[in-house]
């Protein structure tokens, strides 16, 4: 039970930052609307699964594909913004 406290605890530390970067993605229609976000959510589920079941290997392997999505949600956000003209 103390690992699967552990795991959801990690999850929720994260929930906000992905959140934050799916809707923004979404709203401001950059090219990762959906590969990204999907990529994150999968790799978190993934995570939690490896992290309870005492995985070691396949959860640092999907803490990666995480973290790997988040950065192309946080490259596509920065990215948009710097393509806006100012006027």
């Amino acid at each position: 039970m103390g690992r699967a406290r552990r795991a959801l605890t990690n999850f929720q530390e994260t929930l906000p930052i992905f959140i934050t970067l799916a809707v923004l993605s979404m709203v401001s229609r950059t090219g990762c609307r959906w590969l990204a976000p999907s990529s994150i959510l999968l790799g978190r589920v993934a995570y939690v699964v490896c992290y309870v079941g005492g995985l070691s290997p396949w959860r640092s392997i999907s803490f990666t594909v995480v973290l790997v999505g988040m950065e192309t949600l946080c490259l596509s956000r920065c990215w948009a913004i710097g393509s806006l003209k100012l006027p």
